[in-house]
């Protein structure tokens, strides 16, 4: 519901995808050993392994958009991501994950704000004032230079206190580039299985202050 209100449209993309999405990406084997959880009967080579992330399908829901004449989009997935184990025969991690992609004009196509771009700041306060509604404690945003898939001058690491629970920022130019994708995108995905052992449920409420300050203070003299 808040991301709806927020101004984004959800979608659901397949669970299975390319196993060409981690190089486009740019994740090496060294991103955890075997990338994929593959599909032993799959109906096509382009669906044959169980995703990673969430930010891949986004990217194609992006350019799919593109192709069709729409250019400034919000649109978020909730879905699960399918980690494999290092031991054989060990059933896969599932994660629950949250993710979202904005691109194109900051605003409608109005006469006062024509050609306003969205940017960084615009899916990091996104993922700061949701992390604010779920009352969040903890939360740190630290940039990173080494985040494969996003511009290493415009992303950063999500902490909640030690935790690392997700990444924002724009898209990695080269990883659009190999998608065929001619228009900056920015991305955030966030672990809703940590968030929610994080989450409290606890409202605080302060007292008004008896005394607000006064900001003016005229005097009139009436003949």
């Amino acid at each position: 519901a808040f991301m709806n209100g927020y101004g984004y449209s959800e979608v659901i993309n397949y669970s299975f995808t390319s196993p060409n999405s981690a190089d486009i990406l740019g994740l090496g084997d060294d991103d955890g050993g075997q990338r994929f959880v593959r599909i032993k009967n799959p109906l096509t080579e382009d669906q044959s392994v169980m995703r990673i992330t969430l930010v891949y399908g986004l990217l194609e829901t992006m350019k799919k958009n593109i192709n069709n004449g729409s250019f400034d989009l919000k649109f978020f997935e909730k879905g699960k991501v399918f980690i494999p184990e290092a031991g054989d025969g060990e059933l896969p991690r599932e994660g629950e994950r949250l993710g979202a992609l904005i691109t194109g004009s900051r605003y409608d196509q109005l006469w006062h704000s024509k050609g306003v771009q969205v940017d960084f700041y615009d899916v990091k306060g996104c993922l700061e004032n949701l992390l604010s509604m779920l009352r969040i404690e903890g939360v740190r945003f630290a940039p990173s230079v080494d985040i494969k898939c996003l511009h290493p001058g415009r992303a950063c690491r999500v902490f909640v206190g030690e935790k690392e629970a997700g990444i924002v920022g724009e898209v990695h130019p080269d990883v659009l580039e190999r998608m065929d994708i001619k228009r900056r995108a920015m991305v955030f995905e966030v672990d809703l299985d940590l968030l929610a052992d994080r989450f409290t449920g606890a409202v605080v409420f302060k007292e008004v202050k008896k005394f607000p300050a006064v900001y003016r203070d005229v005097a009139f003299l009436v003949g």
